[in-house]
């Protein structure tokens, strides 16, 4: 007798974990259908060695300054994106260009600064 008991205690303590962990998940996520994608820009050409401000959409919208000669801009949902580059240090010399964006996929952009 003391044995069914233990046995279905047993038994209802690892359905009641299994139900748990169904419900509230196992703390990983997994989304097979991303929503959003990401923009790796480049600079390239005779000004590359620059460092350059990156703008999003508009002239007015700084999202950040460019390490080296690329930048990534990542959680951009589907369409069509406008950037703007201007070297950081004198402001002579800038490029820009639109580049389209698809969920789940990296775009790339290179830019040829010049004045």
């Amino acid at each position: 007798m003391k044995k069914n008991v233990l046995i279905k205690g047993i038994l209802l303590l690892v359905v009641a974990s299994l139900l748990t962990i169904g419900f509230t998940g196992c703390g990983v996520t997994f989304n097979p259908f991303p929503t959003t994608g990401k923009v790796v820009i480049t600079i390239a050409g005779s000004y590359s060695g620059y460092n350059y401000d990156v703008y999003l959409d508009n002239y007015y919208n700084y999202i950040g300054t460019t390490s080296g000669r690329s930048f990534t801009v990542t959680g951009l949902t589907p369409g069509s994106y406008f950037f703007y580059v201007e070297d950081s240090t004198y402001s002579y010399y800038w490029d820009e260009d639109n580049v389209y964006v698809t969920a789940g996929q990296t775009s790339s952009l290179t830019l040829y600064p010049s004045w």
